[in-house]
């Protein structure tokens, strides 16, 4: 019989906790491993597109499309979530790819808070510079990162003065954006957090004209009155100079601990685990080398043994899973549903941003379940000319892209079939429906 919401869920929680799968992937199953990795959404004709290519040559493709990078979202009203509306329909549309991966790598990091941004516009102006700079360099990244009135504003670092500075942008850009603590918190002291709040001063966020004098027409802009700016020397990091904004942005950023750091976080985002220490300081030294630049080294990622190899090891977070079931079925969903997968962009639980330990607990795995039961699968048959309720086992799992699929969820999705079926307690509508839900909460769905 079929199985039922909860006996389903209970062998999806045992069946994700594997090992990763040492052993590389060829053909389809390669490609669809390299597109859930590159890209947010569902791609079978890219899947198809890539399956008979060399690793390189599929590497190469990834890496030389163009996809929307350009792209800014327009705003009819001052709410900052029709921009996550916006950036989602980036995310599941069949053109997206490396542009709003690499965009969302950087929220994750860089991370930004909407609700303490007075204007959407800010928002806007942030995203669509994480996804024209994304794969550019990093302290190019850094710098338009920093600047962003977003930022400011969610650290409080607009309106800080040299007389009265406030901290939180120099703490947080040392611990959570560049060099991080270090093992024995010693990568930064408080003299360096104050120095780096005195340096940082001066900036204004606010709907004042460009000269800071006259009312303007209620569109936020980022300025810098030098008249609140620190103009002496200052010691930062055991280094006396005339440090500015822009000479501590790039000194963090070139720094050799922040290469090493950044280029792990990148590793473990599109490989699925952690570097050692020794690996991530050899790869932030290449890293270094070739100018911090984002698709050489993501290039170089992608084609390690160990990508290859960690197929179905690297859990889905919410909004990665969101995004996966609404391009896989072509559904347009209520993006609050986010608010249950607990990972709405532009809304991170605190600045260090989410967890990633929190997606293969039970809570997570359930609230998955419970937004695949309320998706309209009807609307399926009625809206895609291309995609059907009825799908076959075989074409859903090449919309949702689960190559490779065990044989203990081809079985769960076979018993849906009228010819397999050991009952019939579903009518043929009920029972494509159940293929549908199966295949969007079996254990590969919560993977990538």
């Amino acid at each position: 019989m079929l199985l039922n919401r909860r006996e389903f869920l209970s062998r999806s929680v045992a069946g994700i906790g594997f090992a990763p799968n040492r052993e590389p992937v060829d053909g389809r199953a390669a490609a669809a491993h390299l597109v859930r990795r590159t890209a947010m959404s569902s791609r079978p004709d890219v899947v198809n597109q890539l399956a008979d290519m060399s690793r390189q040559d599929m590497i190469g493709r990834v890496l030389e499309q163009s996809d929307g990078a350009d792209d800014e979202p327009s705003l009819g009203e001052d709410d900052w979530y029709l921009v996550v509306e916006w950036w989602l329909g980036k995310m599941t549309n069949a053109d997206t790819g490396l542009t709003d991966r690499m965009a969302w790598f950087w929220h994750s990091l860089l991370t930004t808070n909407a609700w303490k941004v007075p204007s959407a516009q800010l928002v806007a102006d942030q995203l669509t510079m994480f996804r024209s700079l994304g794969r550019t360099d990093f302290p190019t990244v850094l710098a338009g990162f920093v600047g962003s009135g977003a930022l400011l504003t969610y650290l409080d670092a607009s309106d800080s003065t040299a007389a009265n500075p406030n901290e939180n942008l120099g703490r947080e850009l040392m611990e959570l954006y560049t060099i991080g603590r270090g093992s024995a918190h010693d990568h930064y002291s408080q003299d360096d957090v104050r120095a780096a709040a005195r340096a940082l001063a001066g900036w204004v966020v606010d709907d004042r004209g460009p000269d800071g004098m006259s009312e303007s027409d209620d569109v936020y802009r980022v300025r810098f009155d030098r008249r609140n700016a620190f103009v002496a020397p200052l010691v930062f990091q055991g280094v006396q100079a005339d440090w500015n904004t822009e000479t501590i942005v790039d000194h963090l950023a070139h720094d050799p601990r922040t290469a090493s750091r950044v280029a792990g976080l990148l590793w473990k985002h599109l490989v699925g685990f952690e570097l050692d220490s020794a690996s991530s300081e050899d790869l932030g030294r290449w890293w270094s080398q070739h100018d911090m630049a984002i698709d050489p080294l993501v290039e170089r990622i992608l084609s390690t043994d160990e990508f290859w190899g960690s197929a179905g090891s690297r859990p889905r977070s919410g909004l990665e899973w969101f995004t996966f079931a609404s391009s896989a079925t072509g559904l347009t969903e209520d993006s609050w549903f986010l608010e249950r997968l607990e990972q709405v962009p532009y809304l991170p639980p605190s600045p260090a941003g989410w967890n990633d330990g929190q997606w293969l607990r039970p809570g997570s795995l359930a609230a998955r379940s419970a937004v695949a039961h309320s998706m309209d699968l009807a609307d399926l048959a009625a809206d895609h000319s291309t995609m059907t309720l009825d799908d076959s086992v075989d074409q859903i799992i090449d919309r949702c892209g689960l190559h490779p699929v065990s044989q203990q969820t081809l079985a769960a999705l076979r018993r849906t079939t009228p010819d397999s079926a050991p009952d019939h307690s579903l009518n043929p509508e009920g029972a494509a429906a159940a293929r549908w839900r199966l295949a969007l909460t079996c254990p590969e769905a919560q993977l990538s």
